[in-house]
């Protein structure tokens, strides 16, 4: 603890187990997400393991596993529906730094060739799922953990100490707090 009042205080040592925490999780879509296609796919996507859930190795990997569960879906329903804009979360504009720099031409994101988007259509539309790799592939995962910490805590109401992060994880942060 780090004595600050009004903040949300991010302990060291988490007092549940990562376990735990995603059978919270599960309960908690399973008795309120009203969406019964939403709810059972979500449900699959866990019971089975689908997008690395199973392999979790630190907490960070709960909140990355939900984002991943969430993009499957939108892309999915996008290419069912045949919606040619991309409704991955975070967009662009959002969070430029969550997308590989690859992927992007002078700030602007690369459209896909017929080709490409011809393939992307044919696999939403197909039963198959997305590997993690896949779903991975666009973005910088540590950009957007920090994204989803900024926007659905956020960072500047939370307690710690930038010296309880390693170098690289401490100059991410500090971008997020001087932003």
């Amino acid at each position: 603890s780090h004595g600050f009042q009004g903040g949300i205080e991010l302990p060291l040592q988490p007092e549940i187990g990562i376990k735990e925490a995603q059978a919270f999780v599960r309960t908690f879509v399973d008795n309120f997400l009203n969406c019964k296609q939403c709810r059972q796919k979500f449900l699959w996507d866990y019971d089975q393991c689908n997008y690395g859930r199973c392999r979790f190795k630190d907490w960070r990997d709960l909140p990355l596993w939900l984002w991943r569960v969430h993009n499957a879906v939108n892309l999915h329903v996008a290419a069912k529906h045949e919606h040619s804009p991309d409704r991955r979360w975070p967009m662009y504009q959002d969070c430029p730094s969550c997308w590989r720099s690859s992927l992007v031409m002078k700030g602007v994101p690369r459209v896909l060739s017929e080709a490409d988007l011809a393939a992307y259509h044919a696999q939403a539309r197909s039963e198959s799922r997305w590997s993690t790799d896949e779903l991975d592939l666009p973005f910088d995962t540590k950009a957007v953990f920090w994204h989803l910490v900024s926007t659905f805590l956020g960072v500047r109401r939370m307690v710690f100490d930038l010296s309880d992060f390693s170098g690289a994880e401490r100059e991410e942060v500090s971008k997020i707090l001087h932003s």
